[in-house]
């Protein structure tokens, strides 16, 4: 049961399927290239990071682990033991993708490692996170959640005004 309804499984499901989407549009702001070979139609479980080799991951989901390449991250991101992610299943094999929480507000304090945005810490975790601009104005911030310690580590920060339709 999540908050006071009770959510049956195929809602459930459905729910993952949106949050996946979600995903699909985070790579898109992370890297062009990959948002292009991005997977469609897929099933996706939200999974918790066991450890980080190279351009892999091990993820825990359902009491079981799995190791699957990561896709859709910034160059360079270092995942850490807890980050919640998605392991997606796609026709050439499963990947593991960003499971990303949008954080809209004015930026504050922002270097290029870390920043405050609607009243929240975020951290940087690879080069070029914060696009140049999101400092005037408001910005949305697309996070990970890490599990263990409760760190938002951002895979993008961009100025509201570069999206058509500003997530909330």
């Amino acid at each position: 049961m999540i908050g006071r309804h009770r959510l049956s499984r195929r809602s459930l499901i459905a729910r993952s399927a949106v949050v996946a989407a979600g995903a699909a549009g985070a790579a898109a702001l992370v890297n062009e290239t990959a948002a292009q070979a991005a997977p469609s139609g897929g099933k996706a479980r939200v999974a918790r990071v066991v450890r980080q080799t190279g351009t892999t991951a091990e993820v825990s989901v359902e009491g079981t682990t799995r190791t699957a390449p990561l896709f859709g991250f910034p160059d360079g991101w270092r995942m850490r033991e807890g980050d919640r992610v998605l392991l997606t299943a796609t026709a050439g094999g499963a990947l593991v993708m960003p499971l990303v929480e949008p954080i809209r507000g004015r930026l504050e304090g922002g270097s290029q490692s870390s920043a405050r945005i609607a009243g929240r810490a975020v951290v940087a975790r690879s080069a070029g996170t914060i696009e140049q601009g999101a400092d005037a104005g408001d910005s949305v911030a697309f996070c990970v959640r890490n599990d263990a310690d409760g760190t938002l580590s951002a895979v993008a920060v961009r100025p509201a005004s570069s999206f058509a339709v500003n997530p909330e």
